[in-house]
């Protein structure tokens, strides 16, 4: 099958942040896919999620599989996901994966959780239909805090469920309505560095935040077509640096916001020929090298997006020059800014542990990937040379 792959350096929009210095703009990098049942192609697909190893996963819902793809669109390989005698059939529209590898699959005409290996073997599953706690109405959306507790986009009981890793349930809060906790089809969730789970609150137009067992926080966003308001806002991502991506689906657009709530960039519109062009996306993940990856669902395909300029690095006391990621993927081996990966790097980010942890980006110099920085981030960077 020919692969749908497009890599081309185009300046999608230059969006001026507000409310914070400076700009935000995110350029178009690559994207794939096109309607079929082919290898790489797509039938509405939904959720996405970047694994650690920069692999994609993609809930390619109306062909009922999940497909891998290397970070620049290559694909590598799929499954079918099993449904139980009472469903029609499999309907996969919400993908994540932990720190250990589950990927976590929510079926939303089953009403279920199947939970795989990254080959696509099928470990357990949890859910079923009902009210009860633990039980599901239209699930559309799953999230794994950094804990391993996964949480689940009940939609049509207006609700977020809360399990541990092997699917236990542990509590449930929300309920139809328009109030602080209450929801109107809720359809995506997400969890920040901080267990803070963000929830987009389609019908009611808004993002809420809540603590990990519930408890209403803050909420941002009324309906409408201005920056920080939404049409149907479907999905949410969270980067490194709790930044908070949002699909407003109806205006074919990402915004981009605060850990608080503070609006700082949007991108896209209505469309199906350029990059950017969206229509109806449906999903939203962001890689560890903080590439944004969108569903274009309406398109039939996924688009990738980085922010210019990378992660926020400045010169580390002993360097030369503003540390830089030399292979793209989003860690920062040149610790020293001398243009090259070295023993000086080595050094350098041992010397610099205490202060790089307290004034960098955590994520561009944790290369074990496990949230700090800390002598195994040293043992990598010099195994690597």
């Amino acid at each position: 099958m020919r692969q749908v792959l497009v890599l081309v350096a185009v300046v999608l929009l230059c969006a001026t942040a507000t409310g914070v210095a400076g700009a935000d703009t995110y350029t178009f990098r690559g994207m794939w896919g096109s309607q079929g049942t082919g290898d790489g192609q797509f039938s509405a697909p939904m959720g996405i999620a970047p694994d650690t190893d920069g692999t994609v996963y993609v809930a390619d819902a109306n062909n009922g599989r999940i497909q891998v793809f290397t970070r620049d669109g290559v694909y590598l390989r799929q499954w079918a996901v099993p449904y139980p005698e009472n469903a029609a059939r499999a309907w996969p529209v919400g993908i994540a994966i932990n720190a250990t590898g589950m990927v976590y699959v929510v079926d939303s005409l089953a009403n279920t959780v199947q939970v795989f290996n990254r080959t696509g073997y099928r470990l357990f599953w949890f859910g079923g239909t009902g009210v009860q706690g633990g039980a599901f109405d239209t699930p559309v959306d799953v999230a794994v805090g950094q804990d391993g507790t996964v949480y689940v986009a009940d939609a049509f009981n207006h609700r977020i469920q809360r399990f541990t890793a092997d699917g236990t349930f542990l509590t449930r809060w929300g309920g139809f309505g328009t109030g602080n906790g209450s929801f109107n089809l809720p359809h995506g969730v997400a969890v920040n560095s901080r267990g803070e789970v963000y929830v987009a609150d389609a019908d009611n137009h808004r993002v809420q935040v809540f603590d990990a067992d519930g408890a209403f926080l803050r909420a941002w966003g009324t309906e409408g077509a201005g920056e920080g308001e939404f049409q149907q806002p479907v999905r949410i991502a969270i980067d490194s640096q709790d930044a908070v991506f949002v699909v407003d689906s109806e205006l074919h657009r990402v915004q981009k916001f605060t850990a608080g709530g503070t609006f700082i960039t949007r991108w896209g519109y209505y469309g199906w020929n350029l990059p950017g062009d969206f229509n109806h996306p449906n999903g939203v993940g962001v890689a560890a090298n903080g590439t944004v990856y969108v569903v274009d669902t309406g398109n039939e395909r996924v688009q990738a997006f980085r922010r210019e300029g990378g992660l926020p690095v400045i010169t580390v006391p002993g360097g030369t020059g503003e540390p830089r990621d030399l292979d793209d993927d989003g860690r920062y081996e040149d610790v020293n800014g001398n243009t090259r990966k070295d023993f000086a790097d080595v050094v350098l980010l041992f010397n610099q542990m205490t202060w790089i942890a307290a004034n960098e980006p955590v994520a561009a110099f944790d290369f074990n990937q496990n949230g700090r920085i800390d002598f195994a981030d040293v043992v990598l960077l010099f195994d690597s040379l």
